[in-house]
């Protein structure tokens, strides 16, 4: 194991570690789901490189509106941490593989579900998925 991914497990270990503490000690909060995206397990490999699409739809928030792209894989292993209210999408970029992970603050209740599916071309968002050399 490299020394880049032993340093991001330790990283995401005390990440989610900090989270399910903070989760436990402050009660109801967050009301829905956080997901955090990795883009590679424990100890495995992940070839390929995925576009993660972020879209604020929290309609207080100072980014309201705004979209962020992270470009998370192989070359650039990331954690992101995703809040309520933000829409979010990916794309594998290549014919690699790509291991995306999410680990959430509850479990899916497919009886009462608490998202909603967004197109991925929903012209209120606007956002080019077309794949161009970068």
């Amino acid at each position: 194991m490299t020394r880049l991914l032993t340093r991001f497990l330790w990283l995401a270990a005390i990440a989610v570690s900090a989270i399910a503490f903070q989760a436990h000690a402050s009660g109801p909060y967050p009301e829905k789901p956080v997901r955090i995206v990795v883009p590679f397990p424990p100890g495995g490999v992940a070839d390929g490189m995925a576009r993660v699409v972020l879209y604020d739809q929290r309609a207080d928030s100072p980014s309201y509106g705004e979209t962020q792209v992270i470009y998370a894989g192989e070359d650039n292993p990331v954690l992101i941490l995703i809040p309520s209210g933000i829409a979010h999408g990916y794309q594998v970029l290549g014919t690699k593989p790509v291991l995306l992970f999410y680990h959430t603050t509850q479990s899916y209740n497919a009886a009462d579900p608490d998202e909603e599916r967004i197109p991925f071309d929903d012209p209120a968002i606007g956002f080019d998925w077309s794949i161009q050399n970068r």
